[in-house]
């Protein structure tokens, strides 16, 4: 694939992904951790590290095959999840998640993660099931309320039956949600890809939160960063705090058959997070 290929293919992502919500836009910058990064992880044990993780999943009842453990030196998470079937609305979020313990001390993770093997299965031919291999949580609130104001920002590789990839390649992307009033559920507030990647190629992934300059950076392996801003205030701590690797559906609700399924393995290693969060444990 050449350039004006892969730029024409991911302006065909960006648009995808934000169909229906607002884009603000990311730059490439050349921005740079905040202060420094330190291993949290490398996975050369035999069994995961309880005072480091806690386990978590997402949607249980429609999760039928979920794994999480040290394979070769690196963290394996497998989720097979499905849709809910009595309703052609929506989607149905499912998540395999290994969560910090620590989570508001965390202002910046990395991870070399890999997308091994994924099949999605979207509602007849008008579906959009979507599986991500990602980082990211919870980052502040906007609002002391507990019943809404979160914000959360991930970076991911995605996959999916309706997004305008070529064959066999996976989008990477930055993206930000927001819980804006009670009773509302999250809100797209961006989505920007930042680059290609293929399957079963290590992809170091990085996302933090500057909120000195209210902004989210983001960078794929050694590719130039991409921040994101917001206007937004950030001053209160999230309600539902956390901060995650996981392996994420969002599988197409539908009646009819066959039934809507989304189906990841990847791995996670050399996990970093800034020093300071290292310090508080």
């Amino acid at each position: 694939m050449n350039i004006q290929q892969s730029l024409n293919t991911m302006s065909l992502i960006a648009a995808m992904l934000t169909v229906g919500f607002t884009l603000l836009g990311g730059t490439y910058s050349n921005a740079s951790a905040q202060e420094a990064m330190v291993l949290y992880d490398d996975f050369d044990q035999t069994l995961l590290d309880p005072n480091k993780w806690v386990g978590a999943q997402t949607s249980p009842s429609v999760i039928l095959e979920a794994n999480r453990k040290i394979s070769k030196d690196a963290l394996k998470i497998i989720n097979r999840s499905y849709g809910r079937t009595d309703t052609d609305a929506g989607h149905t979020l499912n998540g395999n998640n290994l969560n910090f313990p620590n989570p508001d001390a965390i202002t910046a993770i990395q991870a070399t993660v890999t997308a091994q093997k994924v099949d999605v299965q979207g509602c007849g031919t008008e579906g959009d099931t979507r599986t991500f291999a990602r980082i990211g949580g919870s980052w502040f609130s906007t609002d002391p309320d507990p019943s809404f104001g979160d914000v959360l920002a991930f970076v991911q590789i995605a996959a999916g039956v309706a997004l305008p990839t070529p064959p066999g390649i996976f989008a990477a992307a930055a993206v930000l949600l927001h819980t804006p009033e009670p009773g509302a559920g999250l809100t797209i507030l961006n989505t920007t890809p930042i680059g290609l990647v293929s399957p079963g190629q290590p992809a170091q992934l990085l996302i933090e939160w500057d909120p000195d300059n209210d902004q989210f950076i983001f960078q794929l392996n050694d590719e130039p960063a991409v921040s994101i801003p917001y206007e937004l205030p950030d001053q209160d701590l999230p309600a539902s705090s956390f901060k995650q690797v996981a392996v994420t559906h969002f599988v197409d609700n539908c009646t009819t058959e066959p039934r809507p399924s989304a189906f990841m393995k990847a791995t996670f290693d050399d996990v970093f997070v800034n020093e300071s969060a290292v310090q508080t444990e």
